[in-house]
């Protein structure tokens, strides 16, 4: 059964090299010891050749291309990086070269040089992301406006078939047929030349389906935070629709003045977050939904609960007084939990995107000098609770996990665990940091380094403290995003090892190029990684758990 979890703890990303993230003309890595390196065969057409490594982090060195010195190691800064340094690490071509447009391929069958780990053995890996930026000659304003691209891999004994396919919701079919941008993006992309007129008052934003995609209970989503989730068929990957949750969600734009008819008339619906998470202890699908709602100032959240045949555990609705709804969340037995970045779009910029100026985010400015909330909400029926506590500023992008310990006098402490950049980053251009990440690829001189944060705060009767925030110790100089912990430790009294993707441990902002596992415990680092400027980057790692019981595949 493909859709058991214990069997796809996967279908979430993982590294890999790809036709679906564009221009992959390179040869396999070179992992230490223990890795299985899957070679598809040539695709027709323009898809190129795909790889896939499976590496036990940990069990090996740092390796280095034949003939590639070592470089030598920069000393911690906080000062803000000079511009092209991070070319020291990735070319600044074969970066670019990512961010190419793709095209589907598949089918492909391939065999598998080495041995592949017993656990992944009849399994399925799947990865979504951006795979177009492009359309009818014109570039997309931003690489998060990009068509979603699902890649699928079902791996055998000692062999695998591959093959992709873009998430085709009705408005990437008229813009197939059509050859040009038909619709408005969160980051700008919007219809030009002689259509530029109907982006004129024009609230609708395309839903992408590009960030996440995610198998439970026999079904197979694409997500994107800013609209509903698509389902696709599992084994072709045809797209079949959206994802309703019972028709109890509609499409469009997250918003709401409070009155059916008017939202309808003017396109408004439901956003659902990008980053649902499983909850193994009770065995339970946690995802919410969110719309603003123009007459409260407030955003309105609805969290629900979803066994694996699809019946509706729990649910739990209340609003957050916020200016944009946070990216993703966290859970612990007791509680939801989200980090709300002091982001707003003001009325100057809201215009704009009425006139068809800008898109939404382009206006998004975050205010540098501003707290962050963490709100923790009750998940328990009977109680309640909604905690908010305030930490220095800071910029929360995603969470690897939450932690909750019942102390001996009753009260809980809620540890969290983050990615994301601090006060010094929140002040780059202006408070205006994702817009600055428009144009071909990000550009790393304008994004600031992200860090792992630890935050700590002790929940007693019914009032909430922070104990503690700082990036964890001995990690202030590692640059690394997109952090995971074993399936089974979320949301626990505490997890083993972090595992996350590793850019370099000198405090500067550069692509992902290998991977980190962190103990939480003791703090040891173990790093795999790439060489500079090897042509290689490395994405978001899945944590599969070894049958053993003791340590993972990354």
């Amino acid at each position: 059964d493909v859709f058991r979890f214990s069997r796809i703890v996967c279908l979430i990303p993982m590294a890999i090299s790809c036709p679906a993230y564009a221009a992959n003309k390179r040869a396999a890595f070179a992992p230490p010891r223990q890795a299985a390196v899957a070679r598809a065969t040539r695709a027709p057409g323009p898809a190129r050749s795909s790889a896939l490594l499976l590496v036990a982090l940990g069990m090996g060195s740092v390796s280095r291309r034949p003939g590639v010195k070592s470089r030598k190691r920069r000393s911690f800064r906080r000062a803000v990086q000079a511009p092209g340094v991070w070319h020291d690490y990735s070319a600044k071509e074969d970066w670019y070269a990512e961010y190419d447009s793709a095209a589907e391929f598949g089918p492909v069958t391939g065999k598998i040089d080495g041995t592949l780990p017993k656990e992944l053995r009849g399994g399925v890996f799947v990865r979504n992301g951006p795979g177009k930026f492009d359309r009818g000659g014109q570039r997309y304003n931003h690489i998060i406006d990009g068509d979603g691209m699902v890649l699928q891999i079902r791996f055998g004994e000692d062999d695998f078939v591959a093959q992709s396919r873009f998430i085709r919701t009705p408005i990437f079919d008229e813009e197939e047929r059509e050859d040009r941008i038909c619709s408005r993006s969160s980051f700008g992309t919007q219809r030009g030349g002689i259509w530029a007129w109907q982006n004129f008052f024009d609230s609708k934003i395309k839903n992408c389906a590009n960030t996440h995609v995610v198998a439970w209970g026999g079904k197979l989503m694409a997500l994107f935070e800013s609209g509903l989730p698509y389902l696709l068929d599992p084994q072709s990957l045809a797209t079949l629709g959206p994802e309703t949750f019972g028709g109890s969600l509609k499409e469009g734009t997250a918003a709401s003045v409070g009155v059916d008819a008017i939202d309808a008339a003017l396109g408004f619906g439901d956003a659902v977050t990008a980053h649902p998470h499983i909850d193994l202890a009770r065995d339970r699908f946690l995802i919410w939904s969110n719309r603003n709602l123009a007459t409260k100032g407030t955003i309105a959240f609805n969290v629900t609960e979803w066994n694996r045949q699809w019946q509706l555990e729990s649910s739990k609705s209340f609003d957050m007084a916020a200016g944009l709804a946070p990216h993703d969340f966290a859970a612990t037995s007791s509680y939801y939990i989200w980090a709300e970045n002091r982001m707003e779009l003001g009325t100057t910029d809201l215009a704009k995107y009425l006139l068809g100026v800008v898109g939404p985010a382009e206006g998004v400015e975050a205010d540098p000098t501003a707290p962050l909330r963490i709100h923790l909400v009750s998940r328990g029926k009977a109680e309640e609770a909604h905690h908010i506590v305030e930490t220095p500023p800071w910029f929360c992008v995603h969470h690897s996990h939450a932690e909750e310990l019942v102390e001996d006098d009753g009260s809980r402490l809620i540890t969290l665990y983050s990615a994301g950049w601090d006060g010094d980053g929140l002040s780059r251009n202006g408070g205006r940091f994702l817009a600055a990440w428009k144009g071909w690829a990000p550009d790393f001189d304008v994004i600031p380094p992200t860090h792992y944060w630890r935050t700590q705060i002790r929940i007693t009767g019914g009032s909430a403290k922070l104990v503690e925030h700082r990036i964890f110790p001995g990690m202030e100089a590692v640059c690394m995003d997109h952090p995971h912990v074993h399936p089974a430790e979320e949301g626990s009294s505490g997890a083993s090892y972090a595992y996350m993707t590793y850019s370099n441990s000198d405090g500067l902002a550069s692509p992902s190029k290998g991977w980190l596992r962190l103990d939480l415990r003791t703090g040891e680092q173990k790093v795999w990684a790439t060489p500079a400027q090897g042509g290689f980057f490395c994405l978001e790692p899945v944590v599969v758990p070894k049958e053993s019981g003791s340590g993972s595949w990354v």
